[in-house]
């Protein structure tokens, strides 16, 4: 079975995050491999060495800067990865979509796995616009994967219980926290990865023309404004006061 895996460069989840002249600072920011991606290279991997037979195939559009996120995954265990290389790092999802899904059909994986979402923007939509895009059914939020005779299995969490769905393969399915827990590159996983395949290409070589396509655009971004400090209030003569500021000022009454 071969299983592509859609992976994200972020900023690191224990990053500080700095907000400048409008802008977000990256600079001296480390980034990673978002969490939710790495559930889903991880159960990739999984499924592969279970059957004995595979082949997992980690897929990142992006800048030349992203690479090092892509060596991370070949660390892990992935045979090859595909670097689709952009001038800069992608925020619209339609543009990610339109060239994840050019380099997928290339690739025509027998199921591809993906992370529910990426860390940065919190949008949550490559996978599912991806599958849209190749006309395939599509899963999110799992945190249970079952696999055989041409379909999946594929358990999610829901208000108040829990939601099993069956797809036919292949299919996107968006992994969630809770579906495994990936393993660290080891020495030998880390020098292997420097071996192993990476094909780089563009939107014109994949025939995608990004200009057409809508694009979201993000006119600034400002920090919340610090909390104030808290007031204290002593004695039952103090209630009148409290009533009056959780009416006047905090608006909650």
């Amino acid at each position: 079975m071969k299983i592509a895996v859609l992976i994200k460069y972020c900023p690191d989840s224990e990053a500080a995050i700095k907000v400048a002249d409008g802008k977000v600072d990256t600079s001296g920011v480390k980034f990673s491999v978002s969490p939710y991606d790495e559930y889903a290279v991880e159960e990739a991997l999984r499924i592969t060495e279970a059957s004995g037979d595979g082949e997992v195939v980690v897929i990142n559009a992006g800048p030349e800067s992203n690479a090092k996120g892509i060596k991370d995954e070949l660390a892990r265990g992935a045979h090859r990865a595909i670097h689709v290389v952009t001038d800069e790092q992608l925020v619209c999802p339609a543009h990610a979509s339109q060239l994840l899904a050019a380099a997928l059909k290339e690739e025509n994986p027998d199921m591809i796995l993906c992370g529910w979402k990426g860390i940065d923007y919190d949008l949550g939509g490559v996978g599912t616009m991806v599958a849209e895009i190749l006309g395939i059914p599509h899963v999110m939020l799992v945190t249970k994967i079952e696999t055989g005779d041409g379909k999946a299995v594929c358990n999610r969490q829901v208000d108040g219980g829990e939601e099993i769905i069956e797809v036919t393969l292949p299919a996107i399915i968006g992994a969630q926290k809770g579906l495994n827990e990936p393993r660290y590159p080891s020495l030998k996983g880390i020098m292997a990865a420097k071996k192993k395949p990476v094909k780089k290409v563009t939107a014109s070589e994949l025939g995608v023309d990004l200009a057409p396509i809508g694009k979201a655009q993000y006119t600034g971004f400002e920090a919340p404004p610090a909390k104030s400090g808290g007031k204290q209030f002593e004695g039952p003569e103090s209630v009148g006061e409290v009533v009056r500021l959780l009416r006047e000022e905090a608006k909650v009454i």
